[in-house]
C-alpha cells in the first residue's frame, strides 16, 4: 500500500484540544448528517467515510421500492448509532481523554502492532499496581505499597487496596520499582513532536515531560521571509521535522504544540538564536540601544505567552556572536519576567572555566535561574571536574541560582557550523553560509576550522552523519583532502544541516558533576540509536554500578526538583491527586554499559494515567493481551 494512503488511514491519537463541538451538539449534528461531528472533532477520515457511505445509500435506494424500504430502515439505525458515537467521542475528549482516529463509542480500536507504545491509551482507565516498591520523588527512602491510577491522576497510595478485577487493570509490582516520570530539561525532540509518525523515544526510556527549544534554537519566532532557511539551520542539531513547522509568533507556536499527540508532555523555551535572527538578521555586530529594546520586548512577550524561559547555545551562531552587554540584557529581561535561562557552553578545550565565570557572574548579579546544559569537557578540561564544581559552589553560596545538567553519554551531537569562523554565518536573510571565494581568505578560514577542530578533540573524535557516516579523519583520507577542507566542503554541499557526533570521552568528568546535588540529567535527540538509553544508562551505570548517588536522590533531582524548577506543579511526585506520570522499572535489566542488544529496564510508562509504553502486556489464558478480541485491541 502506498505510504500516502497508509498515512491517510493511520490510526493515530487525537488530542482532546482538537474537539470543536460539545457532546450534545455533536449528537444532534451527526443525527442529521452522520459523520459530520466526528470530522469536525478530529476524526476526519472516519467522519468522511461515514458521510460518503450515507450518500451512497441514497443511490442504492433508487433501485426499487423494496430496496428503498430496507435502506430507509438501515439509515434510521445508522443515524442513531452514529449520533451515539459522536456523543461518546465528544464526551471522552471533553474529559481530557486522547481518542484515536478510528475510536468508536467508548472503544479504542487499532490494528495489532509490535510497538509496545500501542497499548491501552484511555486516561479514564483505573489501574491498580500491587506490591510495588515506590520511590516517590521526595528523596525519602523507598517503601512498598499499592498504587491506584484513576481519572488520569494518582487516586490512592496504600497497602492492600482491594483488587476489583472487573473494575481495575491489575499490574503486579513485585520486584519492580515505581517512580515519577522524569522531566527532561534539555532535549531536541521537535522533529519527533511535529512528525507524522508515532514516536516513543522519550517514554520508552522513562521520560514523561520534555522541555523543547534548546541550544538557542526554537521553532518560533521565525519571520516568514526566512522560514525555509531557518528550518534548514535548525535541522543540524534538532533533526528535520517530517512536516513544515516554524511559526512567526511564539503564542501560536505554543498553542500548536499543545495540539500535538506526542506520547510525552511537552513545554518549550524560546531559542535566543532564533529570536535574534528574527529581530536583527544573522548579523555578527552588537545590537544598538533600540535593537536591545526590541529584543527585550520580544523576550517579555514570549515568556508572557507561556514559554518556560530562554535558551542560548554559545557553540553556534548567532549566539556565538553575543557580547557581554547583549548577554546582560537577555539575563535581566528574563529575570524581570520570572523566566529561566538554559545555556549550552562552547565545545572547545579551554573554554570551560572562562565560560562558567562569565555566566555565573551574570546569574549572580541579575538573579535569573541559570541551567548549564549538555555539559561536556574536551581535552585537558576533562581534569577540571572538581575545580568546575568548586566554582559553581562559590557562585551558589554567593546567591546565584545555578544548576547543571549532563547526559552521562561520552558523545555529543554537533552541527559542523560550530567548527567554523563566525563571520561565515553573517546574514540568514541573504544566505545561510558565506563560503570565502578568494584563495587567501579560504586558507585563513581553513586554519581557523583546524584550530577549532583540534580544540574539540581532533578529527579522530568526530564521526560524520549522513552519507559520510564514518570518522572525519577516514572520510578525509578517502577524499584525498585535509579534515578541515572536508568540513568546509560538506557545509558548501549541505549548508547548516551538516552534522556529526563528537566523542568526548568525559564520563569521569560527568560523574564528578553528578555527585553534586544541583546536577540533573538531560538528553539530546541525536544520535537516536543511543539517545533512548540515556536515562536507563544513567540509572544502571552511574547509580546502580558506580554508586555516584542513591536511587532515591537520582529520582528526586530529575522529578520533583526538576518539575519545581520549571513550575510544573502537577507532576514529579507520587502523591494522591498528582498527575499519574509514572514509570515502572525492572532494576535488574537497567544497562550498565553501552552495547548492542542492551535492555532498558523500563516495563511500563503512564502519562496522565494513559499507558504510553508497555513491554509486558497483560495476558489472558490464550496468551493474548487481555483487551484483544479477534485480533483487534479494544480499550477498556
Amino acid at each position: 500500500m502506498p505510504e500516502s494512503i497508509k498515512r491517510i488511514f493511520a490510526n493515530t491519537p487525537i488530542s482532546p484540544r482538537k474537539r470543536v463541538l460539545g457532546p450534545v451538539v455533536s449528537a444532534i449534528v451527526s443525527f442529521f448528517l452522520p459523520g459530520a461531528a466526528q470530522a469536525l472533532n478530529g476524526q476526519v477520515v472516519k467522519g468522511g467515510c461515514l458521510m460518503l457511505g450515507w450518500f451512497l445509500m441514497y443511490s442504492v435506494a433508487e433501485i426499487n421500492a423494496v430496496v428503498y424500504s430496507i435502506v430507509k430502515i438501515l439509515q434510521y439505525i445508522i443515524m442513531v448509532v452514529v449520533s451515539s458515537d459522536a456523543y461518546f467521542i465528544a464526551s471522552r475528549m471533553k474529559m481530557g481523554e486522547a481518542v484515536r482516529t478510528w475510536s468508536i463509542l467508548f472503544f479504542d480500536i487499532h490494528a495489532p502492532t509490535e510497538s509496545a507504545a500501542a497499548g491501552q491509551r484511555n486516561s479514564g482507565l483505573r489501574t491498580l499496581i500491587t506490591g510495588v516498591t515506590v520511590i516517590d520523588g521526595t528523596g525519602a527512602p523507598a517503601f512498598e505499597s499499592d498504587v491506584l491510577i484513576e481519572g488520569g491522576v494518582i487516586g490512592y497510595i496504600r497497602p492492600n487496596i482491594q483488587r476489583k478485577e472487573k473494575e481495575y487493570t491489575i499490574v503486579e509490582g513485585k520486584d519492580r520499582i515505581l517512580i515519577p516520570g522524569f522531566v527532561n530539561p534539555c532535549c531536541s525532540s521537535e522533529a519527533s513532536v511535529f512528525g507524522t509518525s508515532e514516536n516513543t523515544q522519550a517514554v520508552r526510556q522513562g521520560i514523561t515531560t520534555e522541555i523543547l527549544g534548546q541550544n538557542g534554537q526554537s521553532l518560533a519566532p521565525v519571520k516568514a521571509s526566512i522560514q525555509d532557511r531557518a528550518q534548514q539551520y535548525f535541522s543540524a542539531v534538532h533533526g528535520k521535522p517530517e512536516k513544515a513547522a516554524v511559526f512567526d509568533n511564539t503564542g501560536l507556536y505554543l498553542m500548536e504544540l499543545e495540539r500535538q499527540t506526542y506520547p510525552a508532555r511537552v513545554e518549550s523555551m524560546i531559542g535566543y538564536g532564533t529570536l535574534r535572527t528574527t529581530v536583527l538578521g544573522g548579523c555578527a555586530g552588537a545590537p544598538d540601544e533600540q535593537e536591545l529594546q526590541q529584543l527585550s520586548s520580544r523576550i517579555r512577550s514570549g515568556l508572557a505567552s507561556g514559554a518556560k524561559g530562554i535558551s542560548i547555545g554559545l557553540a553556534y551562531p548567532p549566539c556565538s556572536f553575543v557580547e557581554d552587554e547583549e548577554l546582560r540584557c537577555v539575563f535581566q529581561s528574563t529575570a524581570q519576567c520570572g523566566g529561566r535561562l538554559s545555556i549550552q557552553l562552547p565545545l572547545e578545550e579551554g573554554s570551560l572555566l572562562p565560560s562558567l565565570e562569565r555566566l555565573g557572574t551574570l546569574a549572580q548579579e541579575t538573579g535569573v535561574p541559570l541551567l548549564l546544559t549538555n555539559l561536556h569537557a574536551i581535552g585537558a578540561d576533562r581534569e577540571l571536574g572538581e575545580e568546575f564544581c568548586r566554582r559553581v559552589d562559590q557562585f551558589r553560596q554567593a546567591g546565584a541560582d545555578l544548576t547543571l545538567a549532563v547526559t552521562g553519554l561520552d558523545r555529543q551531537p554537533i552541527g559542523l557550523m560550530a567548527l567554523t569562523p563566525s563571520q561565515l554565518w553573517t546574514d540568514l536573510e541573504d544566505s545561510i553560509f558565506q563560503c570565502p571565494q578568494e584563495e587567501e581568505e579560504r586558507e585563513v578560514c581553513l586554519q581557523e576550522i583546524g584550530r577549532k577542530l583540534a580544540a574539540a578533540g581532533g578529527a579522530s573524535a568526530l564521526w560524520l552523519e549522513g552519507p559520510e557516516s564514518m570518522p572525519l579523519v577516514q572520510a578525509a583520507e578517502q577524499r584525498g583532502c585535509r579534515p578541515e577542507e572536508l568540513i568546509l566542503t560538506l557545509l558548501e554541499e549541505q549548508g547548516s544541516a551538516a552534522a556529526g557526533v563528537l566523542y568526548t570521552d568525559d564520563e569521569d568528568f560527568m560523574a564528578c558533576l553528578m555527585k553534586r546535588p544541583y546536577t540533573s540529567l538531560c538528553t539530546d535527540s541525536r544520535p537516536a540509536s543511543l539517545n533512548d538509553y540515556t536515562l536507563p544508562y544513567y540509572l544502571g551505570h552511574y547509580i546502580k554500578d558506580l554508586g555516584v548517588l542513591t536511587m532515591e536522590d537520582a529520582v528526586h533531582r530529575n522529578t520533583m526538583a526538576q518539575a519545581a524548577r520549571f513550575q510544573l506543579w502537577d507532576r514529579g511526585l507520587i502523591r494522591e491527586g498528582m498527575a499519574a506520570d509514572l514509570v515502572l522499572l525492572r532494576p535488574e535489566l537497567l544497562p550498565n554499559q553501552l552495547e548492542d542488544g542492551m535492555t532498558r529496564g523500563i516495563s511500563k510508562v503512564w502519562v496522565g494515567g494513559a499507558l504510553q509504553y508497555d513491554t509486558e502486556p497483560i495476558t489472558n489464558f490464550n496468551n493474548l493481551p487481555k483487551t484483544r478480541v479477534l485480533g483487534i485491541r479494544l480499550g477498556e
